[in-house]
Formats: C-alpha cells, structure tokens, sequence
C-alpha cells in the first residue's frame, strides 16, 4: 500500500505522542493502519511509533504484526531504540523467541555499548539466560567484563554462570599451571578477582582466554568470570557472623546444601547404572504407590504410602528397614521406610512417609533408590567465651580475661605443629579432648597415654597377689569376689598395722611397707577400671586425663565432658563437623586448639573458616624434593640418609598400561602390581608396615590392591597388610612413605583438582613414589618430581642402611617389568 504525504506527515506526529495517547487510539481502532504499512523500507518515524506502540500495550498489537516481528527487530536495532531491551522481553513474552535469538548478538552489542545497565536490560539478560546456548553466547563474548562495577553485577552472574560444570571445567584448565596448584587459598582464586590477577600470570590468562574461546576486550576479567563459582549457600568465611547460635546456623545450612549436592550425584550414579541394563542393589522398580493418609498439620504435611516393590530381578534384595531413600520419577522425591513386609513371589511392601508437596509427582515415580539418611539436630551449648569470640569473627587472635582461648595452628607437613599441639597437651590442666579425623594423626604426636590393663589380665595380677598370701586364688573369679576379698581381708590387714607399726607387715617381706599397699592398691584399682570398661565401652575414658578419639567414635562418646579441646587435622572438617564435635557438652570447655594444613584445605574448611594467627614457615626431617611443594617455607634440616634398598628418595615410575571401567570408577592391574610388589618388597627388607600407605585415585583400584597383595603375600608367606588410601576420602595424618596409584592414562581426571594432588603429596615425608603414565600427567604438582625406572639393592636392609642420597648406589638392579620385580621379591623370600 503506497502512503501518502499525509501518512507520513500523520507518523510523525504521533511518534512524539504519550503512551497513554497511543493506547486509546489503538483502542478506538484508528491505528490498525500502521501496522499494514509497516515494512523494511518504513521511515525512523514509523518504526519508532510501532515500537512505542507495542509498549504501551505491552503486547503484539495485531495478529498481523506476528510475521513482521522480525523486521522490526532488525529495524528496531537500526535506529538504535532506546528502549530495544523492553521491546525485546515483551517480544519474548508473547512467544516470539525466535525473533529475538536471530538477532541476539546484535542486541546484546547494543546494551554493551551502555555505561550502565537499565532495569529493562537486567529483564531482557534474565529471560535469554533459560536457554543453555545463550548462556554460552554471552559467556565467551565477556559480556559481565563491561558491567564489573554495576549493581546488577552479581544478579546477572548467577544467571549467566549458573551451568554448575562452567567454572568448574574452567577450574580444572587453571590448575593445570604451575604458579596455581602450590597456591594455598585455591578458594580465594575463584572468590576475588585482585587475588586472582595477583597470583595467575599473564600467560596463564592468555592460554586460558584461547582454550575456552573467549571474545572480550576484557581477558582477565572475563577469565576470571568463567572460573569464578557461586556456591549453593556462601561458605561462612564470606558471610560474617554475629554469634555462635549464628555461626552454627550458616553451618547447618552449609551442610544441608553438601547432602543436597551428594544425594543427586549418589542417585545420578545409580541411574546411570541401571540405564546400562547393569543391576543395581541401590535400585529397585516400583509396581504401585497408594497414599494411605495425611499426617501433619496445617504445615509441613507428610503422605503415609504404601509401596509395592518388584524384586525379580534382584538376587539378594536388600531390607529397606530403618533406610531412607528417594523415589525417582523426574525429580528426586526423599523418603523414610517405617515399615517392610517380607519378599514374596518378587514382590516387597514397605510403608514410606513422604513430604506432601511431591503428591502430583507419586504418579509418574518409577524407581526407589536407596539413598541419603536423617539430619540430625545439632544443639550446642557453647561457652561464653567461644560466643564472644565469634560475635568478634575475624580477629587474628582471642583470649579471654578468665584464661579461656583459642589457638589456631597453620602449616605444612613437617613444620612442627604436632610438637606445638604436644606441649600445649602436657601444659593442660584438666581433662583433655583430642580430636582428628584419623588416629594416624595421633602418630605424631609426643604425649604418654594412661594404658588401661585389659579386664583378664588384670584379673590375673589380683589372683597371683591373692596366691602370695597363701590363699587360694581360685576364690577370686571375678571382680565381684576380688572386691569382697580387698573389703575383708586386705583393707583390715592393714588398718591393724597401720594402728601399730610393731606388727608383722601382713602381706610379705617389703622394705618400705607405704609403698608396697600402694602397689596393691593399684592392683585393685586397675582391675575396677577394667571392669567398668569391660561392662561399659565408654569408661575407658573417664579413667583417662588425655582421650583420643577420631571423628567417626565422636557420636558414641556424648556425655564425656572435657576442660580443653584439640581438632587436628582442621582443613580436613567442615563447619558443620566442628560443631558435631562441640555438641557433646561444650559449656564445660575452657580452651579449644585448633590445627592444619592449609595445603590440603577443602572448600569450606574449618581452617578457611577460623583465621590463624600465624603460618609456620620452617620444615624439618622432610626430603628436599617433597619440601619444594608447600612454597614459602624453609627446610632448615633435610633428610639425608636414602631409603634402604631403593636408590631414588621420590620419584615418577612411567607404567604404560590402559586403564579399564570397574564399578564407578577405574582399575589399573600394571600400577596395582607394581604398587602391590613394592610394598611386599619394602617389608621385607624391614620397612614398618604402619610408615607406610598405597594412595590410590578410585575405590576399585583399592579393592584390586588389596586383593593382589593378599595373594601374593599368602603364596610367599609373608605376613604384611597395607594401609590403603582412596585421594578423594579425607586422609587424615602422615606416612613416611608413599605409593601412589594414578590408575587414568586417557585424562588426569581427579588428579587436575590441585586439593587433591596437593594432599597427596603432603602425606609423604621420606619417600614418594609414583606409578602413571608421565607423558599425561605434565602439567600437573607430579611433573615435578624426576622420572626414573625404580633402581632396587636388595642388599640394604632397613635397620641398618647408613647410606646417604648423594651416595652411589652399587649392585642395583632396574625394574623394567611387573614380572622382574615379582621374580626380585620371590628371590628375596626364598633366601629368608
């Protein structure tokens, strides 16, 4: 339709006209022209009017308007309008995606050109963002790197960022540099882009920029977007707090948020198992679900269901009693079982109880998976002085006037911290509570624990006193009759000599007759201790001043009550932990120490958490090469005298051998030997077997070790078990000497986690000894350590080996081969 003079005159008008104005003309229907006449040759004037037409309906004004959407997009951005990103969400809003993403670049290049972000620009970021690709588009052009400073910033960051596997991906790339994976506040890196300028060199940022196909004139900025993470509940480092009761909540949360992300990986897993056509014991298929009734309240209903099982293809169902589990149908629906009925021809019933909010979802539920378990309800009385400490939470130390404090102990393997945590032992005055994750942490430390006798032998010492006297020790078979025998015949005895020293003494020829009862008192005494521990577990305990205990034995030691406490192995304890561990009377507590290795700090740590005073910079009685892993320290006395019967102190072991599926994870039969045969070899030259540890990269690998050690041992018949470490368990504690498994040649999979090869290497202070195939593992804490065949003299015995590193090894043998090093170990054996 050809306009006339007048039109064009009549657009021009009206594009100046108020909104309100337009929106009762197009009312009244005298508008419905422009939208006709509208085309890619229309004047500014006319695309300017329908633009402003179509906000101040809010909508697509004309059916008809749906096939010209995209010209006026495309004309919309041509004349720059101003308002382009309102224009865009109500275009979206009406369907009309398609539209929109043709001419996304060109709109997200328009709101680029802004110096800050309008509310109608943050709306049209919000709804592209549903979509993963566009997502992706606005991540590689850097399109955050322009707005760092806005106060939209961190709204659109959780947007644009939120694929979970971006930073994480991109995480793994920056580790792979060296200046990264010795850096110790890894977190920081990923929280605070100064830190991470301040660390990550240029031409780290320039391989990264290229690797993850970034476009931005911005490179370090937008480097950083892609490795930077926002956590499900911020860690508690980053939200401050104004007491304990607080401090305890951020932790409950934190914790929740954890079980949340270990739950969907733990049904993740077995789904995918069961997708395989492989059978799972975690998973079994639903016949029917029938809700019985609702019980609850106005709030937080729960459904009571009956749930029928089909079982036949499983060989030895599990029982359901006590468990929890989720059902799965699109989503995760948790569960608790209060009661189970018994198998029969396949099928099985149980009573589940369910929140209400998932009753639409039971329809389309097709599996029960065993999976999650009960929160549990912390509830801590804590000290005034801990409460006065947290209200004032960053303060690099605290003390209170009454002497209550807290100490805080930081630093790498070998720095001294367990001699610290010793003396601060001896000097307690009280009862004392030490706290690991492991026992083997307690290894290191220089303290004398109260032994306990054990109840029989105890039992017999009485009966061989009770036999000195001349009496028949047969009387005493318990602790009942040893305590009748001490109240009628000891205990008087000696008040009458006690009266009138002239006396005989009453119980044998003694020197010093005070000292002699004292030791008979002992007698008895130890047996009542062992008594009370053989008829109660937990007494051991109250007998002692000093109690050790790992995190896992926590929960069966409730009601102790301690003066000071001890956490060790810090970095390894989450927030949530530590206040599980406070839980068991704290009001009690006058001091709490605290140490670790922030080397090996987890996201969210304990020891990331409460700010240490001071980092120990100095290493002792630890190899030159496994020292150069915790930067900034000093070795002031390195570790001189060479491992017996092997010539290198740490080394890399090149293995060539493919990795193959196992369960969830991955086995290497080659490093699994090699490993195996190692540890049997270094026992029999007489290494400690408790100074040593195999630290493997999966569970299966663990498994496949233990079993070719077991094996081989038993056909050798050498007596020797090995203590076995999985890299992403918490390991708690140090080993002279370790073997380490990397099983994956096709990736370096878990080991690119900086926290995880970093606590590897940080177990080992005497030997380090790695099995892998090097050519993949060269950007990654291990390439540091020298390549070389494992060279063994067999001639060395470990009692009495004087040689020194430096020295010259003679009559060594190179191990080319699993089967040479079997055939060494099997030599070695037959000439015992």
């Amino acid at each position: 339709m050809k306009r006339t003079k007048s039109d064009t005159e009549k657009v021009r008008q009206l594009s100046v006209c108020e909104p309100n104005e337009l929106a009762l003309l197009l009312v009244n229907g005298e508008l419905s022209w422009i939208v006709d006449q509208f085309g890619p040759k229309s004047s500014v004037d006319h695309t300017l009017l329908l633009c402003r037409l179509v906000l101040a309906e809010g909508e697509l004004v004309d059916t008809s308007l749906k096939k010209k959407v995209p010209v006026l997009v495309q004309k919309a951005i041509d004349i720059n309008f101003e308002r382009l990103s309102a224009l865009l969400c109500v275009i979206y809003d009406y369907g009309q995606v398609g539209a929109v993403f043709q001419y996304l670049p060109s709109a997200v290049e328009t709101i680029t050109r802004k110096q800050t972000l309008a509310l109608d620009d943050v709306n049209f970021v919000v709804r592209i963002t549903n979509h993963k690709p566009n997502r992706q588009y606005l991540r590689q052009m850097g399109f955050l790197a322009q707005f760092k400073s806005d106060g939209y910033f961190h709204l659109l960051f959780s947007y644009i960022y939120k694929d979970a596997e971006v930073s994480d991906r991109a995480f793994k790339r920056l580790c792979l540099s060296r200046e990264v994976y010795m850096y110790r506040e890894l977190l920081d890196l990923r929280r605070s882009f100064e830190t991470f300028v301040g660390v990550v060199s240029q031409k780290t940022v320039e391989r990264l920029y290229n690797e993850l196909e970034l476009r931005s004139s911005n490179k370090e900025f937008s480097v950083w977007l892609e490795i930077a993470q926002l956590e499900p509940v911020r860690s508690i480092a980053d939200i401050g707090f104004s007491s304990a009761v607080e401090f305890l909540e951020r932790a409950r949360l934190q914790h929740e948020a954890q079980t949340e992300r270990q739950l969907q990986q733990a049904v993740h897993k077995v789904l995918e198992r069961v997708r395989q056509g492989r059978s799972s014991k975690y998973c079994v298929l639903i016949e029917k679900i029938t809700v019985q009734e609702v019980i609850g309240g106005l709030v937080n209903d729960s459904l009571k269901c009956e749930v029928i099982l089909s079982t036949k293809e499983q060989q030895r169902p599990k029982s359901w009693a006590t468990q929890h589990g989720v059902f799965y149908s699109d989503k995760t629906i948790p569960f608790k079982v209060e009661r189970e009925e018994l198998c029969k021809d396949g099928l099985s019933k149980f009573t589940a109880v369910v929140d209400a909010q998932y009753r639409a979802d039971l329809a389309n539920v097709k599996y029960a998976i065993r999976a999650g378990s009960e929160a549990r309800n912390l509830k801590v009385q804590f000290p005034r002085w801990m409460d006065q400490f947290f209200s004032r939470h960053g303060d690099k130390a605290t003390e209170t006037p009454n002497g209550s404090s807290i100490r805080l102990i930081a630093g790498p393997v070998c720095s001294g911290k367990s001699k610290k945590v010793s003396d601060l032992i001896k000097s307690a005055n009280g009862r004392v509570l030490v706290v690991a994750k492991s026992r083997k942490s307690f290894d290191a430390l220089d303290v004398v624990v109260d032994h306990c006798v054990e109840y029989d032998e105890a039992l017999a010492n009485v009966r061989k006193f009770v036999a000195s006297l001349n009496t028949d020790p047969e009387d005493i078979y318990d602790f009942q009759s040893a305590y009748a025998f001490f109240k009628n015949v000891v205990e008087p005895s000696w008040t009458i000599f006690s009266r009138d020293p002239e006396t005989v003494y009453p119980f044998g020829e003694a020197e010093n007759p005070l000292e002699h009862y004292n030791s008979i008192l002992d007698l008895f005494h130890q047996l009542e201790v062992a008594h009370n521990i053989h008829q109660f577990p937990n007494a051991r305990y109250f007998a002692q001043k000093i109690t050790f205990l790992a995190f896992d034995e926590i929960r069966e030691n409730t009601q102790l009550k301690y003066d000071h406490l001890f956490i060790l192995d810090a970095s390894l304890f989450s927030a949530y932990e530590f206040c599980s561990i406070l839980a068991a009377n704290t009001i009690s507590l006058k001091s709490l120490t605290v140490a670790g290795n922030p080397l090996v700090s987890r996201t969210q740590s304990l020891l990331t958490i409460l700010p240490f005073s001071g980092y120990l910079t100095a290493q002792r009685n630890i190899r030159q090469e496994l020292a150069q892993f915790a930067p900034g320290t000093a070795l002031e006395s390195p570790l001189e005298i060479g491992n017996p019967g092997i010539k290198d102190a740490c080394q890399f072991v090149t293995v060539n051998t493919s990795e193959s599926p196992a369960g969830n994870g991955y086995q290497n039969i080659e490093e699994a030997e090699y490993c195996a045969l190692l540890f049997i070899y270094m026992v029999i030259l007489g290494y400690p077997e408790s100074e040593i540890a195999i630290l493997v990269a999966y569970p299966e690998q663990r498994v496949l070790v233990n079993e070719i050690i077991t094996s081989k041992t038993a056909q050798l018949g050498v007596n020797a078990s090995a203590n076995i470490l999985v890299a992403t368990e918490h390991n708690g504690g140090k080993y002279k000497y370790l073997l380490v498994s990397l099983v994956k040649t096709t990736s370096t999979d878990i080991w690119t986690n900086p926290c995880v090869s970093m606590a590897a290497v940080q177990l080992a202070t005497h030997g380090l000894y790695v099995f892998g195939l090097r050519k993949n593992y060269t950007k990654t804490i291990f390439s540091l350590l020298p390549a070389a065949l494992l060279r063994l003299a067999a001639t060395e015995k470990f009692e009495n080996c004087t040689r020194k590193v430096s020295d010259t090894l003679t009559n060594c043998a190179v191990m080319k081969s699993v089967p040479q090093l079997e055939k060494l170990v099997c030599h070695l054996v037959s000439q015992q």
